[in-house]
């Protein structure tokens, strides 16, 4: 366990390059929040790309990045291209990604969640967005809000640093780390 956090504390001050804003949420994903980053003349896609290739040289562990204007939205375009990958959404094409979006990849909707979503005939965020909010939160309480307002790409939650617009998400795609030093094993 010792050599997967020496290898998160790498990775953490390899972010620390781009950005202070950084909300670890484990040991392999953090959000970093990269909006007033002069590094790569300020393209969040290009720093992903260079943070990505800076985690592999330096500890040859592959990482996968979503890059989106919104916190919820990096988090799910994270997991789109795993592993190894990288998923922007632009700003200009939010409306659209959240128009097909399935409401099972928002976070915190989970099997039976959705299961009671569906019955409702509810699939999508574009569902959601044309079903009443007063409807949602009589059904789903304070997460009917929640919902909706991710449905409508609203999340005003900010990247904390605490915990420890262009908003990465990573992933880190652990291998076996040797405790003999920083090479990574299959």
């Amino acid at each position: 366990m010792a050599a997967y956090k020496e290898a998160s504390l790498h990775i953490r001050q390899i972010f620390a390059r781009y950005t202070s804003l950084i909300e670890p949420l484990s040991l392999d994903e953090a959000y970093l929040d990269v909006t007033d980053s002069p590094q790569c003349n300020g393209s969040a896609t290009l720093m992903a790309e260079e943070i990505r290739q800076a985690i592999f040289d330096e500890l040859q562990l592959t990482a996968s990045a979503g890059v989106a204007p919104i916190k919820f939205l990096a988090k799910i375009a994270s997991d789109l291209n795993k592993p190894n990958g990288q998923y922007v959404i632009p700003p200009a094409q939010v409306g659209a990604f959240l128009q097909q979006l399935p409401l099972g990849k928002i976070p915190g909707v989970g099997k039976v969640t959705a299961k009671r979503l569906e019955e409702l005939g509810l699939h999508t965020c574009a569902d959601v967005q044309r079903y009443d909010l007063a409807a949602l939160l009589k059904r789903f309480g304070k997460f009917g809000r929640v919902l909706w307002e991710r449905s409508q790409g609203i999340d005003e939650r900010q990247v904390s640093s605490e915990r420890c617009v262009n908003r990465s998400a990573w992933s880190v795609r652990w291998r076996r780390i040797s405790t003999t030093g920083r090479s990574a094993k299959r």
